[in-house]
């Protein structure tokens, strides 16, 4: 049993304050030691006074404070940590990191501790080995594979393990995970280094950062950072290309053992995901030519949504929306809108009655696919001779376009849809013919979120279901529905009138959504959704209601990626080779609840589309779901998949590339694995050769039995002890005529 001492202060400001009253009673006691003509006799008492004082004035201001703690020393468990990351396969002069430690492995699994020992490889994670393993084949054991090292935090979840006394580490240092070593891991941890057979020579693209996202035909940014090793000062010539084309060359001066940066700047000229590469000419000394190129994906999207907004007649809901568009910079509105209807003025053309002549031609067959949504807000398409359009909108909303159709006498059954194509893509069903009035719900009703569906981005006002659910009865209530008969299959309803009733008894829709193909689609039945800006303010109520759900529905139809119900990621963008590929997904349906405890299945998929790896997971509540894929050995642009059955929820691409953060700077670093043995009380090993046996490892291990803690200058008798001191220096001072 062992134990060990600490000081503290129970001063405020610990240790610095008592430092300071130290230096400060020091030059007292100094000062105070100079005294008059009087004998020795009487001089050294004085002396031995003043500074016994000092002292007890710095005991008593300071109040030091001891702790005991008791440990217990045992022997623990020792592990092995082998570092099989790709960077020990680095070559220099024909041998690899790897191939120096397969010797001491071979020694080790052979020593009569062998099987005591735990053993592990690192990479990304801590991988167990069968002594049996090492000892028929060390080769394969040490072969690099893993791409990357996480080398702390690996041994940080090691430490944890309360039987573990010391771990002894084998490996080149080169850290990937950029976690700061911490002060204790609470194991002894002793390292071994792997170095090079000579200085390492490399020149190498170290880091890339580029715009995620880029606009089309925008000025998009990518940004590198070179590095060169052991090959002196050079002028690296550096290309940046797209699809194997070269855009553009520049040459960076790269000093030896230094960094430059250069930057990039292209313009993406599709619509999607583009893939980029940097490269730097390889030398025919650099030992490491894999990380001479990288690439990067960028997701190319418009700078601005392109809104085409056509309204029948003004309204105060169509100034409201036009208001709504035309305030969002993101937005480049597209708007046309009726000033007299036919029946105003029946000497007029049709064509006449526009605030413009309306280009129907040139807007619905040579311009429609470069809109990302479209309002059809209290539109009657027939006096302008539409009928024709409607196919090619329809077949707009098959292809990925949105579509929104707002309410008012001159929509749905008004506008006379329901026999038209439009009516294949819309989410409501519509009348064949119309009765008089009967399009229409006349009066005020406040609509009812669909309780099931409030998450749903359009509906989602707050986080919270009883706070989305409350906000709606705290807003203005709205006047006057278009009669609809229900949704569509496929579709869903998201408010419903509170009292009018479909044909079939069930709640009508006024606001209804759903997917056509890879296009949205959107119904509003009502022309009063206005009511929920200006007159809720006017009644003290939240006026942002009424943006909030026209920047989500816009957000929605055009598929913000933000706002899709199912999602799946990567942890990493890239990849090398044979890479453990973590994927993560979340499942939820069109209505936005979540897919519990289904099965779903994870494709890693390669660049034509057809399957590499697949694993079935079940959900869990939440509907999310976690995996690990195996990446290709080939590098190139890859995608996971998350989908139920035959149908595809999401999909996200990642790169396999040879490079990636394990080699993008492969210099070995024994300073890292020497301050690793300082911190934790380990031992530090220069050179593989010179490692000892597995027995010479200190692998004992410290159990606190309790602290105890001792502060006898708080006690009366010290104290009093202590006054006593500074009183008699005071008295023999007076007494023998000394200030």
């Amino acid at each position: 049993m062992v134990t060990e001492w600490q000081v503290g202060w129970g001063v405020p400001g610990g240790l610095p304050v008592a430092v300071a009253l130290g230096i400060l009673l020091l030059v007292v006691a100094v000062l105070g030691s100079r005294v008059g003509a009087l004998t020795w006799s009487r001089k050294l008492p004085l002396i031995a006074l003043r500074w016994l004082s000092a002292l007890s004035a710095f005991v008593l201001a300071t109040q030091p404070t001891f702790w005991a703690e008791q440990k217990r020393s045992e022997d623990g468990q020792l592990a092995v940590v082998l570092d099989v990351s790709r960077s020990m396969g680095i070559a220099t002069d024909g041998k690899k990191r790897s191939d120096q430690v397969e010797a001491l492995l071979t020694r080790w699994a052979s020593s009569t501790r062998a099987g005591q020992v735990r053993w592990l490889t690192l990479g990304d994670t801590l991988e167990p080995v069968e002594l049996r393993a090492i000892q028929q084949d060390a080769h394969a054991v040490l072969l690099p594979r893993a791409p990357a090292s996480a080398l702390t935090p690996m041994l940080s979840e090691l430490a944890r393990n309360d039987d573990l006394g010391a771990v002894v580490v084998v490996s080149d240092g080169a850290d990937t995970s950029g976690v700061p070593l911490p002060k204790d891991l609470g194991a002894r941890v002793h390292t071994v280094f792997v170095p090079d057979q000579r200085a390492l020579r490399d020149d190498a693209i170290a880091e890339v950062r580029a715009d995620a996202v880029a606009f089309l035909h925008g000025e998009a940014k990518v940004h590198a950072t070179l590095a060169s090793d052991g090959l002196g000062d050079r002028d690296l010539v550096v290309t940046l290309l797209r699809a194997g084309r070269t855009l553009a060359t520049r040459s960076v001066h790269v000093p030896e053992g230094k960094e430059q940066a250069v930057e990039f700047g292209f313009q993406p000229l599709d619509l999607g995901r583009e893939v980029y590469s940097l490269r730097i000419e390889v030398d025919g000394e650099d030992d490491v030519p894999e990380n001479n190129e990288r690439s990067f994906l960028v997701r190319v999207v418009r700078d601005r949504l392109r809104v085409l907004h056509v309204s029948g007649r003004p309204s105060w809901d169509q100034r409201f929306l036009r208001g709504f568009l035309k305030r969002d910079p993101s937005i480049d509105l597209i708007s046309f809108f009726i000033l007299r209807s036919v029946h105003d003025l029946t000497m007029s053309d049709a064509s006449d009655l526009a605030l413009i002549p309306f280009p129907t031609d040139e807007l619905f067959r040579q311009h429609l696919t470069s809109f990302d949504l479209i309002l059809l807000q209290d539109f009657d398409y027939a006096p302008y001779q539409m009928g024709p359009y409607l196919p090619l909108i329809r077949d707009y909303v098959r292809q990925g376009g949105g579509l929104a159709m707002i309410g008012g006498s001159l929509s749905f059954d008004g506008g006379g849809y329901a026999e038209t194509a439009l009516a294949e893509v819309l989410p409501v069903k519509l009348r064949a013919t119309d009765p008089a009035g009967a399009h229409v719900v006349e009066g005020p009703f406040a609509p009812e979120p669909v309780s099931s569906l409030v998450h749903h981005p359009l509906l989602e006002l707050y986080p919270d279901a009883a706070q989305t659910l409350a906000a709606f009865r705290a807003l203005e209530p709205l006047v006057g529905a278009n009669s609809l008969l229900g949704v569509r299959e496929g579709a869903i309803a998201l408010l419903e009138h509170p009292k009018a009733r479909t044909p079939h008894g069930e709640r009508m829709p006024v606001l209804a959504v759903g997917s056509v193909n890879r296009g949205r689609v959107l119904a509003l039945g009502t022309d009063t959704s206005w009511h929920w800006s200006m007159p809720t303010a006017g009644k003290g109520g939240d006026p942002s209601a009424y943006d909030r759900f026209w920047d989500r529905a816009i957000r929605w139809l055009t598929r913000d990626p933000l706002l899709e119900p199912s999602s799946v990621t990567t942890e990493q963008e890239a990849y090398g080779p044979g890479a453990r590929v973590v994927v993560a997904g979340l499942a939820r349906d069109e209505g936005y609840r979540a897919l519990r405890n289904v099965e779903l299945t994870l494709t890693l998929l390669d660049g034509e589309g057809r399957p590499h790896d697949q694993r079935n997971e079940r959900s869990d509540d939440a509907g999310r779901v976690k995996s690990v894929l195996s990446a290709p050995t080939r590098p190139g642009v890859y995608a996971v998949k998350l989908s139920r059955g035959d149908v595809e929820l999401a999909r996200a691409a990642f790169l396999v590339e040879l490079s990636g953060v394990e080699l993008a700077r492969p210099a070995p670093r024994p300073k890292l694995l020497e301050e690793l043995a300082k911190r934790t009380g380990g031992r530090f090993v220069k050179r593989v050769t010179d490692a000892p046996e597995l027995d010479a490892f200190d692998a004992t291990r410290s159990t606190a039995l309790g602290i105890e803690r001792h502060a006898p200058f708080g006690e009366p008798p010290w104290a009093t002890f202590l006054f006593a001191v500074i009183a008699l220096e005071w008295i023999v001072r007076r007494r023998w005529g000394q200030s």
